[in-house]
């Protein structure tokens, strides 16, 4: 179940990107590769759906056995949380804007992006690539990561965390690799349409934890 919860909050902090005037829905694909158990492949995800209005985010995921998650994000203050439902029990994980970007400036500092001239359509979009180089201040360690933008998309990083900020256009397709997994998430397909209020309001029945109160109850991998 650690493994599961470690993946959610990969998850919800790479989707959780936009800031826009854009009103609609987007479709991201998600692969993920990596040495997983039977059971584990089992609760992949494979899609990814974020509604977004004004300020505002919401990205649900479900993965398998019933499972699924939901990050409600509001770029203005920086504050988000996430609501799962794991087995039919229910937790809401708050982060706080101010202090988590402390702690992104920290990598944004140490960012290069290179922007290429390749390109290619993703949902419809004309992208060019750019390759990131993040690293870790502490253990000096170089990430690298491709990233396929849009720049005539209504959509921006605002909400962007950390290096990918220096994005300037809005991330289509992009791949991390984090603990053991290569996970590429692609948008499919791109809806202007009307959003409800009400997708942004945590719903009552959620416990509130920490993630890292979250992590040492589910214990495992």
């Amino acid at each position: 179940m650690n493994f599961i919860v470690s993946l959610v909050f990969i998850f919800l902090t790479s989707i959780s990107l936009f800031s826009q005037d854009f009103e609609g829905k987007i479709v991201f694909k998600i692969d993920i590769k990596g040495d997983f158990s039977a059971q584990e492949k089992m609760m992949l995800p494979s899609e990814a759906v974020t509604f977004c209005k004004g300020d505002k985010t919401r990205t649900e995921m479900t993965m398998g056995f019933g499972m699924n998650t939901t990050s409600i994000a509001d770029s203005k203050t920086g504050n988000s949380v996430a609501l799962m439902n794991l087995l039919g029990s229910k937790y809401a994980i708050e982060t706080n804007g101010e202090a988590e970007n402390l702690e992104n400036d920290k990598f944004s500092k140490n960012t290069i992006v290179d922007v290429t001239n390749e390109t290619k359509t993703i949902a419809g979009y004309l992208c060019k690539k750019a390759i990131v180089k993040v690293t870790d201040p502490e253990t000096k360690k170089t990430t690298e990561m491709d990233v396929w933008f849009a720049k005539d998309l209504n959509l921006n990083n605002g909400f962007a965390k950390g290096p990918l900020k220096k994005i300037e256009g809005a991330m289509l397709e992009f791949s991390l690799e984090q603990q053991g997994m290569n996970m590429n998430f692609q948008a499919s397909s791109i809806t202007k349409q009307k959003v409800d209020d009400q997708m942004f309001v945590v719903p009552e029945g959620y416990k509130k934890m920490t993630q890292e109160d979250l992590m040492k109850m589910m214990g495992g991998r």
